[in-house]
């Protein structure tokens, strides 16, 4: 039996009154006092419910994999380029294989940083599934050609995901939870939620082919998109943010 998937999950933690097998001790990387500075410790613990939905998420899709929370942001969804690099270097040297970013950043100053870290872990195998960010429907890291981005549709039944060839973010999937006030009020859901829950559908896939890569994961979304696929199209609506 191949050992579990590690994912690293970039988010706001995981709430620590839940008991759960799979997930392992966390970083947390935000000062409370002043939630857009840096300040490592073990305090992965979630203040707002976001990093833990989307975490389920990927459990509910990937149910044998060992989750790392990663914590950039604090009460509220808004974290830095500089959190967010060094959680991309701390997943990295946990052991992660996939990475999930529910977040996004639109953000020029950021491109260049963010970009170097996913290239530089993806060097070394880690794959990365982001979201998009949900004004602008593009955003960074997602937009990278090393990141898997991912946003929400309103797709036909049967069809979890979908694979746009040549598209900025190449990736739809379902993005609406019942009930969820992330959801955004919109009726194909929350980008975060489509970023989740591909990871974890791509974590499943990775436990009987733990050495494919990422061309091996695009090649796989694709096969399993229906042709011909037209989602429907959703509305268009200095920090990362969750998306």
């Amino acid at each position: 039996m191949n050992a579990p998937i590690v994912v690293a999950v970039i988010d706001s933690g995981w709430d620590r009154t839940l008991w759960s097998p799979n997930v392992r001790e966390g970083i947390g990387l935000v000062d409370d006092d002043h939630p857009l500075a840096v300040r490592v410790s073990v305090d992965d613990h979630d203040r707002n419910g976001h990093g833990t939905k989307c975490s389920r998420l990927i459990l509910e899709h990937a149910p044998n994999a060992d989750l790392i929370p990663i914590r950039v942001f604090g009460g509220t969804l808004e974290s830095s380029v500089e959190h967010i690099c060094l959680a991309l270097r701390l997943a990295k040297e946990r052991g992660a294989r996939v990475v999930s970013m529910s977040l996004a950043t639109v953000s020029e100053d950021a491109k260049v940083p963010l970009y170097t870290a996913c290239e530089d872990a993806a060097r070394r195998g880690v794959l990365f599934v982001a979201a998009a960010d949900r004004r602008t429907r593009l955003g960074y890291p997602a937009v990278f050609h090393d990141v898997i981005g991912v946003a929400a549709a309103t797709l036909p039944e049967g069809t979890p995901f979908a694979f746009r060839a040549n598209a900025p973010i190449e990736c739809v999937a379902r993005g609406a939870v019942t009930g969820s006030e992330w959801n955004h009020r919109r009726p194909e859901g929350s980008n975060s939620y489509a970023a989740a829950r591909l990871t974890g559908m791509i974590a499943h896939w990775l436990e009987a082919r733990p050495k494919s890569g990422l061309d091996e994961v695009r090649e796989w979304i694709a096969s399993a998109t229906p042709s011909p696929f037209s989602p429907t199209p959703p509305a268009t609506p200095s920090q990362a943010m969750a998306t």
